[in-house]
C-alpha cells in the first residue's frame, strides 16, 4: 500500500502540480521566481517519490542476487535522464575504454541517479558536475561524481549518508543515504571527499566489485 500511494497517488499528483506551474507565464521577476520555485518543489517530490519507492522495493527483495552490469552503460542513461530533467545542468563524462562491468542488481540505476541528482542539488548550477568511471589500484570498478558547490565540512561530510541527514532545515536527506544503503549491500565502499579551505566543490567516489 505503501509503494502505491508513493509511486502513484503522490507522484501523479505532483505531476499535475508540475503540468499547471509549466503552463503558467511570468510577467515579471516576482512572478517568475514563484513560478520557479513552485516547479523546483515539484522536481523534489518526484525525485524523493522515486527514492522512497525504491527503498520500498529494496525493503521486499532484500536478497537479491548480484549480477554482472554494464557501469558504464548505466551512467551514460542516468546522465541522459538528468540532463533531461535538469535542463540547465552541465555533465562532463570521462569513459574508460572498453567494459567495467561490476557486481550489482537493478538498483544499480538509482544508486547512480542520486549521486548525480546530489551533485546537481548541492552544486552550483553554473559548474560543470564531472563524472569519471575507472579501474582502482585494488582492481575495483570507481565511479566519482564532482559538483562545483561550496563544500562540505568534515562534520557533514562524516553524517552526509546518515538517514535525514541534509544541509537544507526545510527537507529531509534520503539520496546519499539510500546509496549508500545498496553500496552496503553489493560490498563495495562510498567516500565523501571536500575541503572548503581548499577550494569548493564535493566529490562522491564509489568503488565496486569488478567482474573481470
Amino acid at each position: 500500500m505503501l509503494h502505491w500511494l508513493v509511486r502513484h497517488e503522490i507522484r501523479n499528483d505532483a505531476a499535475v502540480v508540475l503540468g499547471w506551474a509549466s503552463a503558467l507565464k511570468a510577467t515579471d521577476p516576482e512572478s517568475e521566481r514563484i513560478v520557479s520555485r513552485i516547479e523546483a518543489a515539484g522536481e523534489h517530490i518526484v525525485e524523493l517519490t522515486e527514492s522512497v519507492g525504491t527503498m520500498v522495493e529494496s525493503l521486499e527483495e532484500p536478497q537479491t542476487e548480484l549480477v554482472p552490469i554494464e557501469l558504464v552503460a548505466v551512467v551514460e542513461e542516468e546522465i541522459d535522464r538528468l540532463e533531461a530533467r535538469h535542463g540547465d545542468c552541465t555533465v562532463t563524462f570521462d569513459r574508460p575504454e572498453g567494459t567495467v562491468s561490476v557486481r550489482a542488481d537493478r538498483f544499480l540505476n538509482v544508486v547512480v541517479r542520486n549521486v548525480l541528482t546530489n551533485a546537481v542539488v548541492h552544486g552550483d548550477e553554473e559548474e560543470t558536475i564531472t563524472v569519471n568511471v575507472s579501474r582502482a589500484a585494488d582492481g575495483r570498478a570507481e565511479l566519482t561524481v564532482s559538483d562545483g558547490g561550496p563544500g562540505l565540512s568534515e562534520s557533514d561530510r562524516r553524517r552526509a549518508t546518515e538517514r535525514g541527514y541534509t544541509t537544507d532545515e526545510e527537507g529531509i536527506g534520503v539520496g546519499l543515504y539510500l546509496v549508500r544503503t545498496f553500496v552496503d549491500r553489493y560490498g563495495g565502499s562510498l567516500t565523501i571527499e571536500s575541503d572548503p579551505e581548499q577550494g569548493p566543490g564535493t566529490t562522491v567516489r564509489i568503488r565496486l566489485e569488478s567482474e573481470r
